[in-house]
């Protein structure tokens, strides 16, 4: 379910919502993370992703998605 989260003067529209799967579009590995919150900063918008070896990290929406697909892996 699409999120939308309102700041003085803009709107920021997430397709990805807390608690989403994904999957890392460049990673060789077919370990999904779990979308564990949205961050703002006056330049950039995303999301904090939690992977299976317990590590968060930020992402951008381009470089996730829901599905693994090996052509982005290399494979």
């Amino acid at each position: 379910m699409p999120t939308t989260i309102k700041t003085p003067g803009r709107i920021h529209r997430f397709d990805r919502a807390i608690g989403d799967v994904v999957f890392h579009r460049l990673a060789s590995e077919r370990s999904p993370g779990l979308i564990t919150g949205i961050y703002l900063t006056p330049d950039a918008a995303g999301y904090y992703v939690t992977w299976s070896d317990r590590m968060e990290t930020r992402h951008y929406e381009c470089e996730l998605t829901s599905e693994y697909v090996p052509d982005y892996a290399g494979e």
